[in-house]
């Protein structure tokens, strides 16, 4: 049988978060961007900005660089969003606004888009399974996930679908 499915941006950032979760070095760069450096360097705004305001002679150079760690806190907050942003967005040009559909078989799974790709993975292909309440992540690598939401498919599918594929281990 054949399901119909369109990937919403909401879904899509679950399956960057499964992602970041399976492959350690890219959750590592996300903590970093996310968590560290704004805090780093909104600390260090504000402490030019207190030196600025104690200094005497030319605090102008104080005021810039309290500026310039205030605007490279708020593009490290911003930048992964629209990052994530973008390539949703581009998944939903390639598949021109339409519909995926997606067809279970008996030794894998096809992913078609009208007019466009067509795609079909034995199961043995994927890496690795990430389901949350939901969304399902489903990993062909370590870069390379198909999205597709937990609606899509009556839960008898799923079922085969994890029996076909091993689940990511920090899957909750």
């Amino acid at each position: 049988m054949r399901y119909e499915y369109k990937v919403a941006f909401d879904d899509f950032k679950r399956s960057v978060r499964a992602w970041q979760r399976l492959s350690g070095w890219r959750r590592i760069v996300w903590i970093l961007q996310v968590w560290i450096a704004p805090p780093v360097f909104l600390v260090f705004s504000g402490i030019m900005l207190v030196i600025a305001l104690q200094e005497p002679n030319d605090p102008s150079v104080y005021y810039t660089l309290a500026a310039v760690c205030l605007l490279i806190a708020i593009l490290e907050i911003v930048l992964p969003r629209i990052r994530v942003w973008q390539a949703h967005k581009q998944r939903v040009i390639m598949t021109k606004g339409q519909p995926i559909f997606v067809e279970l078989l008996d030794d894998g799974i096809r992913f078609t888009v009208p007019d466009g790709a067509d795609v079909t993975y034995k199961w043995t292909a994927f890496t690795g399974l990430h389901e949350d309440v939901k969304t399902a992540t489903l990993f062909v690598t370590n870069a390379v996930f198909h999205t597709i939401p937990k609606t899509a498919m009556p839960e008898d599918c799923w079922k085969i679908v994890r029996s076909s594929i091993q689940p990511d281990p920090k899957s909750k």
